[in-house]
Protein backbone atom coordinates (compact mmCIF):
# COMPACT_ATOMS: atom_id res chain seq x y z
CA UNK A 1 0.00 0.00 0.00
CA UNK A 2 2.39 2.51 0.99
CA UNK A 3 4.17 1.53 -2.50
CA UNK A 4 0.88 2.21 -4.31
CA UNK A 5 0.93 5.55 -2.64
CA UNK A 6 4.28 6.57 -3.63
CA UNK A 7 3.71 5.67 -7.43
CA UNK A 8 0.44 7.81 -7.34
CA UNK A 9 2.26 10.62 -5.10
CA UNK A 10 4.87 10.57 -8.13
CA UNK A 11 2.49 10.71 -10.58
CA UNK A 12 0.54 13.62 -9.17
CA UNK A 13 3.75 15.71 -8.68
CA UNK A 14 5.10 15.45 -12.35
CA UNK A 15 1.25 16.81 -13.65
CA UNK A 16 1.63 19.59 -10.93
CA UNK A 17 5.22 20.49 -12.78
CA UNK A 18 3.93 20.09 -15.67
CA UNK A 19 1.10 22.73 -14.70
CA UNK A 20 3.33 24.92 -13.45
CA UNK A 21 5.70 25.16 -16.88
CA UNK A 22 2.60 25.58 -18.90
CA UNK A 23 1.60 28.19 -16.45
CA UNK A 24 5.23 29.94 -16.74
CA UNK A 25 5.39 29.43 -20.43
CA UNK A 26 1.90 31.79 -20.97
CA UNK A 27 3.11 34.09 -18.22
CA UNK A 28 6.53 34.76 -20.63
CA UNK A 29 8.52 33.08 -17.49
CA UNK A 30 11.28 30.50 -17.14
CA UNK A 31 9.63 27.27 -17.17
CA UNK A 32 11.27 26.18 -13.65
CA UNK A 33 10.46 29.65 -11.80
CA UNK A 34 8.82 29.27 -8.50
CA UNK A 35 5.05 30.51 -8.43
CA UNK A 36 3.32 31.55 -5.42
CA UNK A 37 1.37 28.98 -3.01
CA UNK A 38 -2.73 30.15 -3.42
CA UNK A 39 -4.62 31.30 -0.50
CA UNK A 40 -7.57 29.55 -1.19
CA UNK A 41 -9.15 27.24 -3.68
CA UNK A 42 -9.90 28.94 -7.22
CA UNK A 43 -13.35 29.82 -7.86
CA UNK A 44 -14.15 30.67 -11.65
CA UNK A 45 -17.52 32.16 -12.62
CA UNK A 46 -19.31 31.62 -15.73
CA UNK A 47 -20.88 34.78 -17.05
CA UNK A 48 -23.61 33.13 -19.26
CA UNK A 49 -26.32 31.69 -17.71
CA UNK A 50 -26.89 28.95 -20.45
CA UNK A 51 -25.47 27.35 -23.27
CA UNK A 52 -27.98 29.05 -25.63
CA UNK A 53 -27.05 32.82 -24.39
CA UNK A 54 -22.99 31.58 -24.78
CA UNK A 55 -23.96 30.50 -28.37
CA UNK A 56 -25.63 33.86 -29.20
CA UNK A 57 -22.76 35.77 -28.85
CA UNK A 58 -20.58 33.70 -30.59
CA UNK A 59 -20.72 36.14 -33.86
CA UNK A 60 -19.58 38.99 -32.15
CA UNK A 61 -15.96 36.54 -31.62
CA UNK A 62 -13.21 38.34 -33.32
CA UNK A 63 -12.27 35.67 -35.56
CA UNK A 64 -15.80 35.62 -36.89
CA UNK A 65 -15.87 39.79 -37.03
CA UNK A 66 -12.55 39.48 -39.15
CA UNK A 67 -14.14 36.89 -41.40
CA UNK A 68 -16.84 39.56 -41.60
CA UNK A 69 -15.06 42.15 -42.57
CA UNK A 70 -13.16 40.70 -44.99
CA UNK A 71 -16.92 39.25 -46.15
CA UNK A 72 -18.06 43.36 -46.43
CA UNK A 73 -14.71 43.95 -48.26
CA UNK A 74 -15.71 41.33 -50.98
CA UNK A 75 -18.86 42.53 -51.42
CA UNK A 76 -17.88 46.08 -51.81
CA UNK A 77 -15.66 44.99 -54.86
CA UNK A 78 -18.82 43.25 -56.23
CA UNK A 79 -20.89 46.42 -56.02
CA UNK A 80 -17.32 48.47 -57.92
CA UNK A 81 -17.83 45.66 -60.63
CA UNK A 82 -21.32 46.07 -61.35
CA UNK A 83 -20.40 49.79 -61.59
CA UNK A 84 -18.08 48.83 -64.87
CA UNK A 85 -21.55 47.72 -67.45
CA UNK A 86 -22.09 51.80 -67.30
CA UNK A 87 -19.89 54.35 -69.23
CA UNK A 88 -17.33 56.66 -67.13
CA UNK A 89 -18.68 60.37 -67.55
CA UNK A 90 -16.00 63.12 -66.74
CA UNK A 91 -16.95 66.50 -66.98
CA UNK A 92 -14.14 69.57 -67.08
CA UNK A 93 -14.25 73.14 -67.13
CA UNK A 94 -11.97 75.50 -67.73
CA UNK A 95 -10.56 79.41 -68.36
CA UNK A 96 -7.93 80.93 -70.44
CA UNK A 97 -6.34 84.06 -68.97
CA UNK A 98 -4.62 86.58 -70.59
CA UNK A 99 -3.24 89.20 -68.33
CA UNK A 100 -5.52 89.85 -65.56
CA UNK A 101 -9.26 89.02 -67.65
CA UNK A 102 -10.31 85.53 -68.60
CA UNK A 103 -10.25 85.37 -72.72
CA UNK A 104 -12.43 82.69 -72.72
CA UNK A 105 -13.41 79.10 -71.27
CA UNK A 106 -13.52 75.94 -72.49
CA UNK A 107 -15.84 72.89 -71.52
CA UNK A 108 -14.73 69.35 -71.27
CA UNK A 109 -16.78 66.28 -71.94
CA UNK A 110 -15.00 62.72 -71.91
CA UNK A 111 -16.84 59.12 -72.20
CA UNK A 112 -15.54 55.97 -71.51
CA UNK A 113 -17.47 53.60 -72.66
CA UNK A 114 -16.35 49.86 -72.26
CA UNK A 115 -16.74 47.67 -75.08
CA UNK A 116 -14.78 44.49 -73.92
CA UNK A 117 -17.88 43.16 -71.86
CA UNK A 118 -16.56 39.38 -71.65
CA UNK A 119 -13.59 40.27 -69.76
CA UNK A 120 -16.07 43.09 -67.56
CA UNK A 121 -18.58 39.74 -67.32
CA UNK A 122 -15.60 37.42 -65.76
CA UNK A 123 -14.11 39.70 -63.52
CA UNK A 124 -18.03 40.60 -62.44
CA UNK A 125 -18.06 36.47 -62.10
CA UNK A 126 -14.64 36.20 -60.09
CA UNK A 127 -15.81 39.07 -57.44
CA UNK A 128 -19.13 36.72 -57.08
CA UNK A 129 -17.16 33.89 -56.23
CA UNK A 130 -14.76 35.61 -53.77
CA UNK A 131 -17.60 37.07 -52.29
CA UNK A 132 -18.86 33.23 -51.61
CA UNK A 133 -15.72 31.80 -50.76
CA UNK A 134 -15.94 34.90 -47.82
CA UNK A 135 -18.89 34.32 -46.54
CA UNK A 136 -18.09 30.57 -46.21
CA UNK A 137 -15.29 31.25 -44.35
CA UNK A 138 -16.88 33.35 -42.38
CA UNK A 139 -19.56 30.55 -41.50
CA UNK A 140 -17.02 28.00 -41.21
CA UNK A 141 -15.29 30.38 -38.13
CA UNK A 142 -18.83 30.94 -36.58
CA UNK A 143 -19.58 27.24 -36.42
CA UNK A 144 -16.09 26.47 -34.94
CA UNK A 145 -16.35 29.11 -32.14
CA UNK A 146 -19.82 27.24 -31.57
CA UNK A 147 -18.29 24.40 -31.41
CA UNK A 148 -15.55 25.33 -28.69
CA UNK A 149 -17.70 27.08 -27.16
CA UNK A 150 -19.99 23.74 -26.88
CA UNK A 151 -17.22 21.55 -25.71
CA UNK A 152 -15.92 24.00 -22.95
CA UNK A 153 -19.58 24.41 -21.44
CA UNK A 154 -19.79 20.89 -21.46
CA UNK A 155 -16.98 20.00 -19.94
CA UNK A 156 -17.54 22.07 -17.15
CA UNK A 157 -21.18 21.43 -16.44
CA UNK A 158 -20.12 17.67 -16.45
CA UNK A 159 -17.29 18.42 -13.87
CA UNK A 160 -19.55 20.53 -11.88
CA UNK A 161 -22.02 18.30 -11.93
CA UNK A 162 -19.53 15.25 -10.79
CA UNK A 163 -17.93 17.21 -8.23
CA UNK A 164 -21.11 17.84 -6.39
CA UNK A 165 -22.36 14.11 -6.41
CA UNK A 166 -18.84 13.30 -5.06
CA UNK A 167 -18.99 16.12 -2.48
CA UNK A 168 -22.60 15.35 -1.75
CA UNK A 169 -22.99 11.66 -1.63
CA UNK A 170 -19.52 9.59 -2.77
CA UNK A 171 -17.44 11.26 0.20
CA UNK A 172 -19.70 11.41 2.80
CA UNK A 173 -20.53 7.84 2.21
CA UNK A 174 -16.95 6.77 2.17
CA UNK A 175 -15.80 8.85 5.28
CA UNK A 176 -19.35 7.04 6.96
CA UNK A 177 -17.46 3.51 6.38
CA UNK A 178 -14.23 4.78 6.91
CA UNK A 179 -15.28 5.60 10.83
CA UNK A 180 -17.17 2.70 11.01
CA UNK A 181 -14.37 0.28 9.75
CA UNK A 182 -12.09 2.54 12.30
CA UNK A 183 -14.58 2.10 15.14
CA UNK A 184 -15.03 -1.63 14.54
CA UNK A 185 -11.37 -2.38 14.23
CA UNK A 186 -10.29 -0.56 17.24
CA UNK A 187 -12.63 -3.23 19.20
CA UNK A 188 -11.38 -6.18 17.09
CA UNK A 189 -14.92 -6.78 15.22
CA UNK A 190 -12.93 -6.53 11.76
CA UNK A 191 -9.20 -6.80 10.49
CA UNK A 192 -6.56 -4.42 9.32
CA UNK A 193 -7.39 -5.83 5.49
CA UNK A 194 -11.06 -4.16 5.80
CA UNK A 195 -10.00 -1.00 7.69
CA UNK A 196 -7.81 -0.90 4.83
CA UNK A 197 -10.38 -1.26 2.28
CA UNK A 198 -12.23 1.41 3.67
CA UNK A 199 -9.63 4.32 3.80
CA UNK A 200 -8.62 3.26 0.57
CA UNK A 201 -12.46 4.00 -0.64
CA UNK A 202 -11.96 7.14 1.43
CA UNK A 203 -9.04 8.16 -0.16
CA UNK A 204 -10.44 7.24 -3.67
CA UNK A 205 -13.51 9.87 -3.12
CA UNK A 206 -11.74 12.32 -2.08
CA UNK A 207 -9.28 12.13 -5.26
CA UNK A 208 -11.82 11.71 -7.44
CA UNK A 209 -13.30 15.24 -5.89
CA UNK A 210 -10.14 16.51 -6.44
CA UNK A 211 -9.48 15.61 -10.29
CA UNK A 212 -13.49 17.03 -11.07
CA UNK A 213 -12.84 20.13 -9.60
CA UNK A 214 -9.63 20.30 -12.15
CA UNK A 215 -11.87 19.52 -14.80
CA UNK A 216 -14.28 22.01 -13.95
CA UNK A 217 -12.02 24.66 -13.80
CA UNK A 218 -10.79 24.11 -17.04
CA UNK A 219 -13.82 23.71 -18.50
CA UNK A 220 -14.52 27.37 -16.59
CA UNK A 221 -11.25 28.65 -17.91
CA UNK A 222 -12.39 27.53 -21.38
CA UNK A 223 -15.88 28.88 -21.53
CA UNK A 224 -14.36 31.89 -20.00
CA UNK A 225 -11.84 32.35 -22.48
CA UNK A 226 -14.62 32.42 -25.22
CA UNK A 227 -16.60 35.03 -23.41
CA UNK A 228 -13.94 37.41 -22.55
CA UNK A 229 -12.85 37.32 -26.43
CA UNK A 230 -16.66 37.64 -27.33
CA UNK A 231 -17.42 40.44 -24.35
Amino acid sequence: EQTSLKRERIERLAAKQEAAATLNAVLGRRSDAPLVTPDEAPRLTVHSASLAEALDGADAHPAVRSQQARADAARTNVVLERRNRFPDLTLGVGAMQLGNGIESTELMLEVEIPFQQRARRERERESRLLEDAALARMDATLRAVEERSTTAWSQWTSARERRGLIENTLLPQADATWQSALASYQVGEVDFGTLLEALNEWQGADLARVDALRDELLGAAAVRAIEGEIR
